[in-house]
């Protein structure tokens, strides 16, 4: 409701063992009028959720990582918290061992160290206006092993936030541009527009406009998406934000 009074389209990110498409969630989605850009989903286990929620989220063009995916492909986690306007961070995506005191939480999940490095991204994300940890139950934290988590956790997010490079991806002198052409599957040739930052290092992809519903997006992107533009293979990243627009 906050984003809607400022007319903001946003990227919202949640980190939760479960892809819950009741309760608030599904309020987010169904609201009307949306100002949600896109919605992103990390640390989800498979085992634990239904499959036709996973199946809807892929339809809908949305990004997700599950535990094993963000450990087996480490490099896409940064660019979805970069894009993230508002980040919601559950507990019961943490394992148990490491994380105690939140009732739902699983024998599986991300360790306190991978927590910890997520906040730090987050933290680093100069677009973030919004962030959460939530589900903390003290009456179920043993010798404030979780308090200690989240205290940790904060401490990383402020670290982050004092590791910003403060980049202007569009202003001159700030980055530079690649440009990669393109031929689609009707051989329509196209170009695809990559930023490199110069300050961080960091990549960027240009969605082009829609008409006057959507102006031209610039959205964060890995090392790995300008290769397989390269290769000739469109970035997944691509698809899904090309498929998104109104």
């Amino acid at each position: 409701w906050a984003y809607e009074e400022m007319e903001k389209m946003i990227f919202l990110l949640n980190i939760d063992a479960q892809i819950d498409l009741d309760g608030h969630t599904q309020e987010i989605l169904l609201h009307k009028p949306n100002y949600l850009f896109s919605f992103g989903h990390l640390a989800h286990q498979a085992f634990l959720n239904n499959p036709e929620h996973l199946e809807l989220f892929r339809r809908l063009h949305f990004e997700t990582l599950s535990v094993g995916e963000m450990r087996s492909q480490p490099l896409e986690i940064e660019p979805l918290i970069r894009q993230a306007d508002m980040l919601s961070f559950d507990l019961n995506a943490i394992k148990r061992q490491d994380a105690p005191a939140c009732a739902s939480t699983s024998v599986f999940g991300l360790s306190g160290e991978e927590a910890c490095q997520i906040m730090w991204y987050a933290g680093l994300n100069e677009g973030l206006s919004s962030i959460g940890i939530y589900e903390y139950d003290s009456a179920l934290d043993r010798e404030s092993q979780t308090a200690m988590l989240i205290g940790v956790m904060l401490w990383y997010f402020v670290e982050g936030f004092y590791a910003r490079k403060h980049e202007r991806i569009l202003s001159q002198n700030h980055h530079t541009k690649y440009i990669v052409p393109f031929l689609g599957e009707t051989n329509t040739a196209y170009e695809l527009v990559f930023y490199k930052s110069w300050a961080s290092e960091r990549w960027w992809l240009e969605i082009p406009s829609a008409g006057e519903l959507m102006s031209k997006q610039i959205v964060p992107c890995s090392y790995q998406d300008f290769e397989a533009a390269h290769k000739g293979i469109l970035p997944d990243r691509w698809v899904r934000a090309i498929n998104r627009k109104p």
